[in-house]
């Protein structure tokens, strides 16, 4: 079985995609995974639907700022990892980057 947290977290991320798909265009707003309509319901383990926010920074962006908010985090991502691909950088520094910048993907 999962951990509570791992569960919990993966609830959290369905929850968020399926309103995701309520508004995918436009997204929800700036800082609106605090008010998502039913995300303070209690779960049946414990914990609210949505804590405080989706524990994933990519789920956020997407969920806040729909498509253009979402293309906007692509270009984004695109242009740092360029960055950090085409610097002149050791190889333990570029991989030091890298891996900087895949793990803050998930919690900016």
């Amino acid at each position: 079985t999962l951990h509570y947290s791992a569960a919990h977290r993966l609830h959290v991320w369905d929850f968020v995609i399926e309103r995701y798909f309520e508004r995918p265009w436009l997204g929800w707003g700036i800082d609106a995974a605090r008010l998502l309509p039913g995300g303070n319901a209690l779960l049946p383990s414990g914990g609210e639907q949505v804590p405080s926010h989706p524990h994933n920074g990519i789920l956020q962006f997407w969920l806040e700022l729909g498509v253009p908010g979402g293309l906007l985090l692509a270009v984004g991502q695109f242009t740092i990892w360029r960055s950090i691909t085409n610097a002149a950088l050791t190889p333990m520094a570029r991989a030091l980057a890298a891996a900087a910048f895949i793990t803050a993907l998930g919690y900016f």
